[in-house]
């Protein structure tokens, strides 16, 4: 059972988790006070999220950073962001925490993994995560103040913090963790990346996403990619794995051009380099709208309106039926991992996403035809 599911349970019994909110809070509030402060150091921004949640962070570190020193900042993530960040903050230092530095599934930060955050001497901490595997790298660690986004359970180890919205978009919560530093002074936020696209080149597909419930499907992907080879060069990308070698083989019996990237470093630079990508709502969607280039996305079970990139080259299609989320995040069946049927996705056709894609790119021009 996940951290998320067992608070759930004593959320439908509102006076348990209203006891244990306030206790856990004036726990870590009593540590907090107990812990001397740190008179100088380094700046932390810890933001431990998957790789779309992390480009969302962008806008508000950016934000950050419009009156502030960059260089005397420090970012706490996972590995497999680090060449997000690196692209877009050249003079932050990037350290990487794994999935050995946790335990419990993740959960709990290790003993080694406080030792090196200690080791980094933290002043001010901006905590982007807000969660138990957040709090728990500094919680009794000498430090100056903590500010940034929190759960309810959590606000105890805080000094300024803002609650993570349930409205969207989902950078506005990032936003507003900024916002809570008192050393930010009328920063400057911009939601939009700036673009950087070339006016032709290969209409690129990326298949895959977070969960399968997500994912449009492989055959529907190769029959779009087939009505699109008509008239413009397409190109799959997607990771080198050994489970994606069956995938492989398949678009090699179609006759369709794929590359597969060994690392998140590769991809990033492939997708520097592109001029638009199809994909489900997924990491290298968000990594392709940050480097500056027009996306299309397929949305399901999940809600466009928290994740959408800002700006008029970035377009969405999905199927509204019943159940879709329209003020949520995601739909009841907690984002289709509980989905029996998946009707969202698969009464999605072919037709239908290749008339917008071909409407989006006549309205853009970026692609040559053939």
């Amino acid at each position: 059972m996940g951290s998320r599911e067992f608070i759930s349970i004593f959320k439908r019994i509102p006076i348990v988790y209203a006891i244990m909110n306030s206790s856990i809070s004036i726990f870590l509030k009593f540590i907090r006070l107990l812990t001397p402060r740190r008179e100088s150091g380094t700046n932390l921004i810890i933001v431990l999220h998957r790789i779309g949640d992390s480009v969302f962070t962008v806008p508000a570190i950016k934000g950050l950073f419009s009156n502030l020193n960059e260089s005397e900042f420090t970012i706490i993530c996972f590995p497999e962001n680090k060449p997000i960040y690196n692209n877009v903050f050249k003079d932050v230092r990037v350290e990487i925490f794994g999935s050995r530095d946790f335990l419990f599934g993740g959960r709990l930060a290790s003993i080694d993994a406080r030792r090196r955050i200690k080791k980094l001497n933290p002043y001010d901490i901006i905590d982007l995560t807000g969660t138990i595997s957040s709090v728990s790298l500094y919680i009794g660690i000498k430090k100056n103040s903590v500010s940034g986004l929190s759960d309810p359970l959590w606000i105890g180890a805080f000094n300024n913090f803002s609650y993570k919205r349930k409205i969207p978009h989902l950078m506005d919560s990032y936003i507003d963790g900024v916002k809570s530093y008192p050393k930010v002074v009328r920063p400057i936020f911009n939601k939009e990346f700036d673009v950087n696209f070339k006016r032709d080149g290969i209409v690129y597909i990326h298949p895959f996403a977070g969960w399968k419930a997500k994912e449009w499907g492989i055959q529907n992907f190769i029959e779009l990619a087939k009505k699109i080879e008509l008239n413009y060069s397409v190109k799959f990308i997607f990771p080198f794995t050994e489970s994606n070698q069956d995938f492989a083989n398949l678009l090699r019996e179609e006759n369709l051009n794929f590359i597969m990237t060994k690392s998140i470093d590769e991809l990033v630079e492939l997708l520097s380099s592109i001029s638009l990508i199809i994909s489900n709502d997924s990491g290298p969607l968000y990594i392709t709208s940050l480097l500056g280039k027009p996306t299309f996305s397929i949305y399901g079970p999940t809600n466009p309106f928290y994740s959408l990139p800002y700006g008029k080259f970035h377009k969405y299609l999905r199927k509204e039926i019943v159940c879709s989320p329209q003020s949520t995040q995601y739909c009841h069946t907690n984002a289709g991992l509980n989905c029996l049927t998946l009707e969202c996705m698969k009464n999605l056709s072919v037709e239908e996403v290749f008339c917008s894609v071909i409407e989006f790119l006549n309205e853009l021009s970026i692609i040559k035809r053939k």
